[in-house]
């Protein structure tokens, strides 16, 4: 038998009960067994995956860990055993709603990776986003009378690997869609991109860290509209690996850049009503990182200090790496001391 690995939504919309998600996996030499006994019943929430879903998620983790040359044909799927228990949140029946089950589908496919972790450990990747991260909008052009609905699905931070850092605010898994351009969506709706950027600090530390997560700020300077929000991580953020350290959450915010009264910290999943003038800040999380940070290379993390990702407070924060403001330069001497009491001290995930 395999070791149980179990992976969690945040909550699923209707209630703040989390929606927790169970794997075993099992290779016997010619089949691969996914059991997914312990997954929790189906929610009245829109985030179940029916059992296609949870069987695609299967297949893509198993067909990326395996030779690049490997076919995938009816003899792969052949292989692939799957237990998903019917009326649970990975094999939702009738009448249970299925519009947000590619939340739980990513999130089954970053536990999988987990799950072959330790048989694996040079090829699976970090905690990714593990999100769909849907935004979409309906909004009346107040000049035409025309409705207008706009829906997207947006990128964050892949998680690190045993070589290499995690990409940068990329979509991730089996997730097939790209970031819209912000000159194509301010030509056909009216509201504005008014900030897209990475997100400083939102890597998850390690030895090689997580990708950033992305913000994109929607502005809706003249009309109202209706703001739907589809997502998940706003409570905890990917997990790293061996030691690796967790990524930032992600957050939902309306009116960011308001004074804290007038800011709002919304839910990962809601439905709001904006006034003209208002502001949704989409913040997705950082990928987890891979290894220990204090064993980063320091040029790496002045190199990401120089690039901007991460600030020279986090590289002695999280890092143990002392650079010097003025020069931006590496202090060798404290940096080696400073990581040496802190792994004598400090108990690393």
């Amino acid at each position: 038998m395999g070791d149980i690995e179990k992976s969690f939504l945040d909550f699923d919309g209707f209630s703040d009960d989390v929606v927790n998600l169970q794997v075993e996996i099992t290779v016997d030499g010619e089949n691969v067994f996914f059991d997914f006994d312990g997954s929790d019943k189906q929610r009245r929430a829109p985030v179940n995956s029916t059992k296609a879903m949870t069987f695609a998620a299967c297949a893509y983790a198993l067909r990326a860990l395996m030779a690049p040359d490997m076919p995938v044909n009816e003899g792969f799927y052949r292989h692939i055993k799957m237990n998903a228990k019917a009326g649970t949140v990975v094999h939702a029946i009738h009448p249970a709603p299925v519009v947000g089950g590619w939340e739980t589908q990513v999130r089954v496919n970053d536990m999988l990776f987990r799950a072959f972790a330790d048989g694996l450990p040079k090829k699976v990747p970090s905690s990714t986003k593990a999100m769909m991260a849907q935004a979409g909008f309906g909004i009346i052009d107040r000049e035409t009378g025309e409705y207008h609905c706009n829906y997207e699905a947006l990128a964050g931070g892949y998680g690190a690997r045993a070589n290499s850092d995690g990409p940068d605010a990329v979509q991730q898994h089996g997730q097939n869609t790209e970031n819209a351009p912000v000159e194509e969506v301010e030509s056909h709706f009216p509201m504005r991109v008014s900030r897209l950027s990475l997100i400083e600090n939102s890597e998850g530390p390690g030895k090689y860290r997580g990708g950033l997560g992305m913000r994109r700020d929607y502005q809706f300077p003249d009309d109202p509209a209706t703001f739907t929000i589809l997502s998940d991580r706003d409570i905890q953020g990917p997990q790293g690996i061996f030691g690796g350290l967790e990524g930032r959450k992600a957050y939902y915010i309306l009116n960011p850049d308001c004074p804290n009264e007038q800011s709002i910290e919304l839910s990962s999943k809601c439905v709001i009503d904006l006034k003209p003038g208002d502001t949704v800040s989409f913040q997705t999380p950082g990928g987890g990182g891979y290894g220990s940070p204090f064993e980063r290379d320091p040029r790496a993390v002045l190199k990401d200090v120089i690039g901007g990702k991460i600030s020279i407070d986090r590289a002695l924060d999280m890092y143990g790496v002392v650079i010097t403001k003025s020069t931006r330069e590496i202090d060798s001497d404290c940096t080696q001391k400073i990581r040496q009491s802190r792994t004598k001290t400090r108990r690393l995930p």
